[in-house]
């Protein structure tokens, strides 16, 4: 009982300190936007999410006395090279803080969540605060103010973390990693979903989203999304969870133009992150953190789809409901024969 308790304070610090990294990132890179200068966004993006696919594999193969040694040490450099940020930093250098505390910190909640059976609550958990973070960190860029508040916020939670993870940080046991065909197959297929999701978040847009308030109602439910999807997961099973919340989705996208069935989309939508991670992790037994890692990876395509491509050529509805049921058909052979 004590180590799930402290398993659950754990996930919350670093899902505390997940929202505040990426507010300091977003914060970081629109204050120099707004200051005029010129900020490489495409090369942020690259160094945040691209190398947390090598520097999840380099944490897995870190062999140390304690389970999440390396992690710890990746999530304090991370925070330190994140924070330099509010001072003026190159995008490069709390990019690099950003992957470090992404592979750190993910690695360490995939760990909670199998040690304790959470079924992957704990990672919806993890994974929603980024979109929050990153959202609020665009609306208050340019504040000196704000950049102290978020740093003693941050250097707070790191310490609060130090103390905690003490207190359940076994051993490491012997282990040999396992990359089996069905860990091939379910790589290549979260990492297209991974892309689509990546891709459709990105590119659909509806009239109502120039509206700030319905705009900050699509980031909550962006996270909502996320969370839900962990829970719902673990109680009626991921079988259950992937038909339905992809079905439901693709006919609200449909109807994306009235607000309500836009952002009841976007939650829906959402809802297949912890379950990608989840069925990956899940295979990739010893390597949690080279899954983290491709799986950002992923994301980082998506964008770059968007980038290169530009808007898909259909109308929003169209688009996120295709991507919704490709989606589907992509991750059904997954979980089909499911029973949890």
């Amino acid at each position: 009982m004590k180590n799930r308790k402290s398993a659950i304070t754990i996930i919350a610090i670093l899902s505390g300190m997940h929202f505040m990294t990426d507010f300091i990132c977003a914060f970081a890179v629109y204050s120099a936007l707004k200051q005029g200068q010129l900020v490489d966004v495409v090369l942020y993006n690259f160094c945040a999410f691209v190398l947390q696919m090598p520097l999840g594999l380099l944490a897995d193969m870190m062999k140390m006395k304690r389970q999440e040694d390396s992690s710890v040490l990746m999530i304090s450099v991370g925070c330190l090279l994140t924070m330099a940020g509010l001072w003026g930093a190159p995008v490069r250098v709390f990019g690099l803080g950003n992957a470090l505390f992404h592979v750190g910190g993910g690695m360490i909640t995939m760990h909670k969540d199998q040690d304790n059976e959470f079924g992957g609550r704990g990672l919806g958990s993890f994974v929603a605060p980024g979109a929050l973070g990153l959202f609020a960190g665009n609306m208050l860029a340019g504040s000196k103010l704000v950049s102290v508040a978020a740093a003693a916020v941050m250097l707070s939670l790191w310490l609060l973390f130090i103390v905690i993870i003490k207190t359940y940080n076994p051993e490491r046991q012997q282990s040999k990693p396992e990359l089996d065909d069905a860990a091939i197959v379910t790589i290549a297929i979260t990492v297209m979903v991974v892309i689509i999701r990546s891709y459709i978040g990105l590119s659909v847009s509806f009239g109502w989203k120039g509206n700030l308030l319905l705009a900050t109602i699509n980031v909550i439910c962006v996270a909502r999304g996320k969370t839900m999807g962990g829970f719902m997961g673990c109680k009626h099973g991921y079988r259950t969870t992937v038909i339905m919340s992809l079905i439901m989705a693709a006919v609200m996208y449909i109807l994306g133009y009235i607000p309500v069935c836009g952002l009841a989309a976007v939650l829906l939508f959402n809802m297949t992150m912890p379950v990608t991670l989840y069925l990956l992790a899940e295979k990739m037994k010893y390597l949690e953190g080279f899954a983290f890692g491709i799986l950002t990876f992923a994301l980082f395509v998506g964008y770059y789809l968007k980038v290169t491509l530009g808007a898909a050529p259909f109308p929003p509805g169209l688009t996120g409901a295709l991507g919704s049921a490709v989606s589907l058909a992509l991750l059904y052979p997954l979980v089909r024969n499911r029973k949890d």
